[in-house]
């Protein structure tokens, strides 16, 4: 079967530059701050075969070209688009495309000849490699250059008018495109809100349209729609929610409602922000963010097991070799996209694709330690932003949570230089000098605890780097004993407010086996949320601040995203630590089930694994684990079962 091909990375690219020329707030263009990679503006398309009988040939392209055949007739120009019968036995096609601002992709209608991942492809200025292609573009009137999304037509679940105007509730967070057929007059304006107030403060409301008759407007992120002045006779439209049609292989269901309600409000989050790439928030940026999307790659393991949007927001994140700046200009942000390599890796076993990526990792890495100082640790310089997480916290020279996250960037580099059989690299020497003046610096014994910073001299504490020193393994016994007592469990020490480090929290309690803590965060804080009316997770969530107040953030009243993807993580936490699923070795090679049913009458969930999927039931007093593949062990009430494939393994407790 034929498919359309491109240059490895390109419509990645391609799609990466679109995501991020489409921010508006207030009429106004909102650019990113960082460099956007461009794809290949000249490419070479190429293939030879022995063809037994002759072979008719149609072509298309997203970009102006030639097509070049080579057969025992001769040389011969065709046309993009033009149909040719190619003769029976030895055959070169050529196809060299030119466009600047697009994506160059080619494909060839034949059933010998059709375009692959087995034609080879080049920049003009480069070596032939393998082509690069994607499933959902495999017929010749599909266009690379438009992302596929699926649509569906939604009704608002209540329409209110008054004499300020009308207002439709679609009652919950969407996103959708809208296409009027009515509208009273040319410039009527509407408002999209994630909120009531922020979609009828018309002075204030960031994402506004002027709607005419049969006006079409690219898919928003709402849930409530306001037209000022206007009654619900003046304006005809239809609402299409725009989505990608993710599979659902996890789920989770137990005799506690509130928990349920979290995970699936979790899930929605993430499959709202799952499109292009893993976007950060639906309002905005509707960007690809590295800290972000390494979360979101991690969520995505225990509900959604997408291989193929993980990697291709990986590739726009990376870009192309020289690294110029760190990603999204964030030093830590670098650092996350090493893990995110790492978890894939252990998500898929593909040591291919790994190999595939080894060199952009060591580059990345190399980029990272241009940074270090004088004392060997990692310090951004001017236009480099340090960020962890938004909290207060002393960001003077070197910040102790990034020096622990790069010796963790270091450990994981040189277990992938091994599976990759890299032997001229070692990462392990450089961990280790690291770890020692990491405590050197940074532990405070009379805190039990690391600072912020060594630089400032203010031996200020806070969670982060104690969180990534349980997290990482970085600890001693001795200095996580400290930590949990003096830090996490410490009401004093200011509280994380992002779901996104409260992320980062919950599983390193989670890997120590605290799971009531873990359990009790989780009811509280993202209950919190939904207490709050949230019908999708937040990015930030400050218990006891006026509802009002929960809106604003970056000094503006409605600027908070109330669809944040970093929030989705106890979809993550519920599969791993509750359900207990959990890869001991690359690829689900081998795996465990320990599921935790304390507090449960009854719990029921599936998690995905490569090349399968695991089932448990729990009720009555009986347990029923279920996985169509080998490998499995069920660990539970301190024994180990072998779990064998589609045989259920049934127990009374």
């Amino acid at each position: 079967m034929s498919k359309w091909i491109w240059y490895p990375g390109d419509f990645e690219l391609y799609h990466d530059q679109k995501v991020h020329m489409r921010r508006k707030e207030k009429g106004v263009f909102w650019p990113c701050e960082w460099d956007l990679y461009s794809c290949s503006f000249a490419v070479t398309f190429r293939k030879e075969a022995d063809l037994a009988s002759d072979e008719k040939i149609r072509t298309a392209a997203t970009a102006p070209g030639r097509v070049v055949v080579v057969d025992g007739s001769g040389r011969h120009w065709l046309k993009i688009g033009e149909e040719y019968k190619v003769p029976a036995g030895h055959v070169l096609v050529e196809a060299t495309l030119n466009k600047q601002g697009g994506l160059c992709a080619f494909y060839l209608q034949s059933a010998k000849l059709g375009t692959d991942e087995g034609w080879q492809v080049r920049p003009n200025s480069g070596k032939f490699v393998g082509a690069a292609s994607n499933g959902m573009y495999e017929k010749i009137e599909d266009d690379p250059e438009v992302f596929k999304f699926s649509y569906k037509l939604l009704k608002p679940a209540e329409v209110k008018e008054d004499k300020t105007g009308v207002l439709y509730d679609f009652g919950r967070e969407t996103f959708a495109k809208l296409i009027f057929s009515k509208a009273p007059r040319a410039g009527a304006r509407f408002n999209y809100g994630e909120s009531l107030e922020e979609a009828k403060d018309t002075e204030n409301c960031p994402l506004f349209e002027t709607a005419e008759k049969n006006s079409e407007f690219p898919a928003q992120a709402f849930r409530y729609l306001f037209f000022p002045g206007l009654k619900s006779t003046d304006v005809i439209f239809e609402a299409y929610y725009e989505y990608l049609p993710h599979k659902r292989l996890g789920s989770f269901k137990s005799s506690d409602r509130l928990l349920n309600k979290i995970w699936e409000t979790s899930a929605y989050t993430l499959e709202l922000n799952s499109r292009e790439f893993y976007l950060d928030g639906l309002k905005r940026d509707r960007w690809v963010w590295s800290g972000d999307a390494y979360q979101s790659c991690l969520v995505d393991r225990y509900l959604y097991f997408d291989k193929d949007i993980a990697r291709r927001t990986m590739t726009a994140l990376r870009g192309r070799d020289p690294v110029k700046q760190f990603m999204n200009t964030i030093v830590d942000y670098s650092m996350y996209w090493i893990l995110m390599v790492y978890d894939h890796y252990m998500m898929t076993g593909d040591a291919e694709w790994l190999k595939s990526v080894w060199q952009s990792a060591k580059t990345e890495v190399d980029f990272i330690k241009t940074r270090k100082n004088g004392e060997g640790f990692i310090e951004g310089i001017p236009g480099d932003w340090t960020f962890i997480d938004w909290s207060d916290m002393d960001k003077t020279g070197a910040v102790c949570a990034e020096q622990i996250l790069f010796w963790r960037v270091l450990d994981r580099m040189d277990f992938m230089a091994k599976v990759c059989g890299d032997k001229g690299v070692s990462y392990a020497n450089e961990a280790s000098q690291l770890a020692s003046k990491i405590r050197k610096y940074y532990w405070r014994s009379d805190y039990c605890a690391f600072i912020d910073s060594y630089a400032s001299g203010k031996n200020h504490i806070t969670r982060h780097a104690n969180i990534f020193a349980l997290l990482f393994g970085f600890a001693n016994k001795n200095e996580r004993r400290c930590i949990i007592d003096h830090v996490i469990t410490n009401s004093a020490v200011t509280p994380i407010t992002t779901p996104y480090f409260k992320f980062f929290e919950l599983e390193a309690m989670a890997q120590i086996g605290d799971l009531k803590y873990v359990m009790d965060n989780i009811r509280s804080y993202w209950g919190g949320m939904l207490a709050e009316g949230a019908t999708s997770i937040w990015e930030e969530y400050k218990p006891g601040v006026p509802a009002a107040e929960q809106l604003a953030m970056y000094g503006r009243s409605y600027d908070k995203s109330l669809c944040h993807a970093w929030g989705a993580s106890p979809v993550y936490l519920l599969g791993k630590y509750v359900l207990g699923v959990r890869p001991t070795s690359p690829g689900y090679g081998t795996f465990e089930v320990e599921p935790r049913l304390e507090g449960f009458k009854e719990l029921n969930g599936t998690v995905p694994i490569q090349g399968g999927i695991v089932t448990i039931r729990y009720g009555c007093g009986y347990l029923s684990v279920e996985t169509d593949r080998d490998g499995g062990v069920l660990k539970i009430n301190g024994k180990s079962v072998m779990l064998r494939k589609n045989q259920p393994t049934e127990m009374p407790l």
